[in-house]
């Protein structure tokens, strides 16, 4: 009987530390990753009966120690629950958007006047060239999932490309812009805690007209519910 009401206690003390656990105060990690794998290799892995996110997601680890596929980024962001949050590891591009085509002068140029002709453009952009993920994470009713709103970017400058050609006297001052990459996914999804997902596969651009055919991008996402330490 002794035994019996020491065990009782135990257990009420343990649901007492699980209720006390559920009342704390939450917050929600996400975390983001795209694997390059090869089209041969994506279309074995979804061939067959289980195809659950974490059998996908552990099969493209697996590629990837074997130098079959590439871990090419993973991107980690904390928010409350009901609350936007945005990372960005990117760099600032700055190129035209609009310019004056060269005309007669007004009047004679300085006597060393630059390469770069900043007057002769009237607008210019701005573009973000790095990894970019924003995410807005909810609990749902049964505390287990999450719903998830999260949008992942990738952009690259892939090179310069003559707009125009145009030489004067101080050189070359042709108009070059800008040609980026961009792998984007702007989704919603329902996850279980602690499991990645498989939520898209972006079809990178090859360098030459034509589809994507050779390899293709998993992007997954996991979500972790992490209760505030109570500890100082």
């Amino acid at each position: 009987m002794r035994l019996f009401v020491i065990a009782l206690a135990g257990c009420l003390a343990v649901i007492a530390l699980a209720a006390a656990a559920d009342e704390r105060p939450k917050n929600i990690r996400i975390c983001i990753q795209f694997i390059e794998v090869a089209h041969p290799d994506l279309t074995e892995m979804l061939t067959g009966p289980d195809t659950a996110g974490p059998l996908l997601h552990d099969k493209a680890l697996a590629l990837a120690k074997d130098g079959r596929a590439k871990l090419l980024e993973t991107s980690v962001v904390m928010t409350r629950p009901g609350q936007k949050a945005t990372v960005e590891s990117i760099r600032e591009v700055i190129y035209p958007a609009e310019y004056s085509p060269p005309g007669l002068p007004q009047a004679p140029p300085p006597p060393k006047q630059p390469l770069i002709r900043p007057d002769l453009y009237d607008a210019w952009e701005t573009r973000n060239v790095g990894t970019t993920l924003e995410i807005e994470p909810s609990m749902a009713e049964n505390g287990r999932n999450i719903d998830l709103r999260f949008v992942p970017e990738i952009v690259q400058l892939l090179r310069l490309e003559t707009f125009k050609e145009y030489v004067d006297q101080w050189g070359d001052a042709s108009i070059r812009m800008p040609v980026f990459g961009t792998w984007r996914l702007n989704t919603s999804v329902s996850l279980l805690a602690g499991q990645f997902e498989m939520v898209g596969v972006i079809n990178p651009k090859p360098n030459t007209p034509g589809p994507a055919t050779t390899r293709k991008i998993l992007v997954f996402a996991r979500a972790d519910i992490l209760p505030v330490s109570t500890q100082p």
